[in-house]
């Protein structure tokens, strides 16, 4: 699907009043032109419920930075809380009179409509060599559609650094959906982990049998089921956003939370305490739960593997809420298999999905999720609001949020 639409710098009472027709009322009073006290509660929203961070420069300040003609906008949603992808763009314009946008289902679809070269912005296309090297000269803004965006950096070989270069060598401003899930995964990441404690997944595939079994009497099997969660220590690999909701949930179950960032050792004050990245195996070896939400770079890459297994307890669970490149697979069975560590749950695998037969299918003290944990009832709202929020900033010429820093690739 390819349409275009050309807003009007003022209401357009017709076309209002068509969207009356198929939007609803309610649907209708969200495209009037918002007030500034919408705009800030939307502000408010973003930045203090989804923790998303304001970027260290205004767009009015950078060299590249230039009015908007024309935006290409991808949108993979059916008719929700907004409306139809007509009554959404009605929306989001009210913060963009007069510019011209141009939507499509698909990235391919945009990129081989050509309509990616005469672009000043892009919303909602993920980040990979194919998009970027389809941008035309005038693109110094993407509003990527995903939190990570290693295809722009790392994920997709020589074609990543060439499109990694290209960004930098144009001043291209890359933003992220950071923060759009992040509570929804902080909740996907806790309740995997109640579940390896709890020792649900025993429970469920008891169920599936038909037998009826008592944790009681299976401590003398598994001593590692049954925890309470008080003063237990959960380590997260990466205090980013969704880190940092993970933390706070942990906290106040009562649990002792250390973690680990790149950037600096400053952390919320329900973490206990926040070391750098080469301090990860050290407090590896003081967990009982290890979990990741790391950035996929080229350090990053395979981290957890034999070496780091084997640092873990024997009583300790991992969860990889990452990506699956940050696993070595066969080292994570044979850790399993061995008894290094006493379970793991996995939202990120590699490949995905895992092909069958693979041993992790069927594995005792196993759980998979199929990289769903992004998605919530609330996400498309929020995902609209997050773009309609960065296109008013960068009209304005204010600092965007989510701003992806060029040079780490996150």
């Amino acid at each position: 699907m390819h349409r275009k639409y050309l807003t009007q710098p003022w209401v357009n009472v017709a076309v209002l009043a068509t969207l009356a027709c198929f939007v609803g009322p309610v649907a209708l009073a969200q495209i009037s032109t918002p007030t500034t006290e919408e705009l800030d509660a939307v502000k408010e929203r973003l930045i203090e419920h989804y923790n998303m961070r304001e970027g260290p420069v205004a767009m009015r300040d950078l060299p590249q930075w230039a009015p908007i003609k024309k935006i290409v906008v991808r949108d993979i949603y059916g008719p929700g809380s907004l409306g139809t992808t007509e009554a959404r763009i009605e929306w989001i314009s009210k913060v963009a009179p007069g510019v011209e946008f141009e939507v499509f289902k698909t990235t391919n679809e945009a990129i081989a409509s050509g309509a990616l070269q005469d672009a000043q912005a892009v919303l909602g296309i993920g980040c990979s060599p194919g998009l970027i090297f389809a941008l035309g000269p005038e693109t110094h803004w993407t509003q990527s559609s995903s939190s990570g965006v290693a295809g722009c950096f790392y994920r997709d070989g020589e074609d990543s650094i060439k499109a990694h270069q290209m960004m930098l060598k144009r001043g291209t401003v890359l933003t992220s959906q950071r923060g759009v899930n992040s509570i929804a995964i902080a909740e996907h990441a806790l309740s995997l982990m109640l579940a390896l404690i709890q020792g649900v997944d025993i429970h469920i595939r008891r169920q599936d049998k038909g037998i009826w079994g008592r944790f009681f009497t299976d401590r003398v099997k598994d001593p590692n089921i049954d925890w309470e969660l008080d003063g237990r220590t959960l380590l997260i690999a990466g205090l980013g956003t969704v880190g940092t909701e993970i933390a706070r949930r942990a906290n106040a179950l009562g649990m002792r939370v250390i973690a680990t960032r790149n950037s600096s050792r400053d952390g919320p004050d329900f973490v206990d305490y926040v070391g750098l990245a080469y301090e990860l195996n050290e407090l590896a070896a003081q967990a009982d739960v290890v979990l990741s939400q790391l950035p996929l770079t080229a350090e990053t890459d395979q981290i957890f593997n034999a070496e780091f297994f084997e640092i873990m307890k024997p009583s300790a669970y991992f969860i990889n809420m990452g990506r699956g490149q940050h696993v070595v697979m066969d080292d994570l069975v044979d850790a399993l298999r061995q008894g290094k560590i006493a379970g793991a749950a996995l939202e990120a695998l590699d490949p995905e999905p895992l092909p069958p037969g693979h041993p992790l299918w069927t594995m005792p003290r196993v759980i998979i999720t199929p990289h769903v944990s992004d998605y919530s009832d609330k996400h498309e709202d929020t995902v609209w609001q997050l773009y309609r929020e960065n296109l008013r900033r960068y009209i304005a010429g204010d600092k965007l949020l989510n701003v992806i820093d060029m040079e780490k690739g996150y």
